[in-house]
């Protein structure tokens, strides 16, 4: 396992600072460098809770704000999260075996990715974990004062590290009281060392410690149902996410996981466990069920609640579950070795699961993957002279610019404010054409030349037709440069008359 994490450190270090940040990340940035409680309240604002952006205040004001600094505690996490894939899979009693989940965590892109990025979801996956492997110990303990304290503990920081880890909590309720229900219905498996008023008090604990945040969360609830980004999902957004945990060979991982659940059930369930623990240590754990309610709620819940209500369905986000789905191909690998007839094939299929992450690796390592910020604001800065004026079609977008900017001569302004960038229609916010002429124009008076930097433009009024529109007969378009998919730069100069 140290050499395992050895190469999962490897994975997520490797170019840590090389890539410019991307909007998301220079928004993390810009909550982080504010007064503390600036952070805090724009935090508030925002729609996650405040955990990991606490952790970042503290990294800038100890490590400064370079990307390297600003992603290392992401990398961190991301690290500690496979170091808990590995120990929820002993724990589960996979013995040799929960080496392979914690392999398929290190080399996951997905999980590798969100480890390099200057955001709160590796530190959602290595919080989702703990609080799983100390829930497991409730049952596997004895639930004394040592492990009750660490399972509040665990859970309280993953419900405040983001708002998915409240389903993680659901799927632990769910699998507690489905193992009373069940023991209640099947006395001979003996008593529950997790008993239903032992239960109910850690989960009012629970609930009072995160009573201070339920309020802000309400308040983040409305808002986000006043209109979000996110759009409704289907069922290519579920088959995705299962891409995105495989690293694009999902139906190599679930032929897996299937086999394994075939052999499993053909031996009527046994061996329920890998290793030998005693009866009375096993009897409250079952890790089939265990596994795939971690797994599937996380992804269930949000999916329904965006086809019936605002949508709040994002792959990335339901990282807190992820871990399940590799400890579950260590359980199928481990269960199909006990049988002769799937030994080879379930190694094969392994190994051909393992070899498959290495083109995304390769693509994700050698290409430019995120925006380049830098270029733009070099360009920009290059080009400009004192008293030009840069407007931003996306409010956001000034983060990004601002962290890469090095010139004071030159103002900075949004186009589009925050109610319209995430209306869940835009239309409504739009404005005649003549409207929108008056106001642009108001802001460009008396400058030059005007720089507009196009991104994440989201279907509002301005648009690159519509400004030029706006802005001829006082202005031409002199120039436009076009950096990657996302963002073009347009350079506008006053006609002389």
């Amino acid at each position: 396992m140290a050499l395992i994490l050895f190469i999962a450190a490897t994975l997520r270090l490797w170019g840590l600072g090389e890539e410019n940040l991307w909007l998301d990340e220079a928004l993390s940035w810009g909550q982080a460098t504010m007064p503390y409680s600036g952070t805090m309240d724009s935090v508030a604002k925002d729609v996650h809770p405040p955990l990991y952006f606490n952790v970042l205040y503290a990294t800038v004001n100890t490590l400064g704000d370079s990307e390297a600094a600003l992603r290392l505690p992401s990398a961190v996490f991301g690290i500690l999260a496979v170091w808990m894939v590995y120990l929820v899979s002993v724990r589960l009693g996979f013995g040799r075996y929960a080496l392979i989940a914690g392999l398929l965590a290190a080399v996951s892109l997905f999980q590798i990715r969100y480890s390099q990025e200057v955001r709160m979801y590796s530190l959602t996956a290595f919080m989702s974990g703990f609080s799983m492997y100390t829930f497991l110990g409730l049952y596997l303990k004895g639930s004394g004062t040592k492990e009750r304290a660490w399972y509040v503990l665990a859970t309280a920081l993953l419900m405040y590290s983001h708002v998915y880890g409240l389903f993680v909590v659901i799927a632990q309720n769910v699998y507690a009281m489905g193992v009373l229900g069940w023991q209640y219905l099947r006395p001979e498996r003996g008593d529950s060392p997790v008993s239903l008023k032992l239960w109910v008090v850690l989960q009012g604990i629970l609930a009072a410690i995160f009573l201070p945040w339920f309020g802000v969360l309400l308040g983040q609830v409305e808002r986000v149902q006043g209109g979000f980004w996110i759009t409704k999902p289907g069922l290519q957004d579920l088959l995705k996410t299962f891409d995105l945990y495989s690293g694009g060979i999902a139906a190599l991982s679930v032929s897996l996981l299937i086999l394994g659940l075939a052999v499993w059930l053909r031996s009527r369930g046994q061996p329920a466990r890998i290793d030998q623990q005693s009866s009375a240590k096993v009897a409250s754990v079952y890790p089939a069920a265990f596994l795939l309610l971690w797994l599937s709620l996380p992804i269930a819940i949000p999916f329904v609640a965006s086809l019936v209500s605002q949508p709040i369905y994002y792959s990335r986000y339901t990282i807190g579950g992820s871990q399940a789905w590799y400890v579950l191909i260590a359980w199928s690998i481990a269960v199909m070795q006990g049988s002769l007839m799937w030994r080879w094939p379930s190694r094969l299929l392994l190994l051909v699961v393992l070899l498959g992450q290495v083109p995304g690796l390769h693509q994700y390592y050698v290409n430019q993957n995120k925006t380049p910020w830098q270029a733009v604001t070099s360009f920009v800065e290059s080009n400009a002279e004192a008293g030009d004026i840069v407007l931003v079609h996306n409010y956001n977008v000034i983060e990004p610019y601002r962290y890469y900017v090095t010139r004071d001569d030159l103002k900075t302004q949004s186009l589009v404010g925050e109610r319209a960038f995430f209306a869940q229609d835009p239309r409504s916010h739009k404005s005649s054409i003549e409207e929108s002429r008056s106001y642009v124009n108001d802001v460009v008076d008396g400058h030059e030349q005007v720089w507009i930097v196009l991104a994440y433009t989201r279907g509002t009024e301005f648009d690159a037709d519509n400004l030029q529109q706006m802005l001829s007969g006082d202005y031409e378009l002199s120039a436009t440069h076009q950096f990657g998919r996302r963002v073009a730069v347009q350079r506008y100069q006053r006609i002389e008359k």
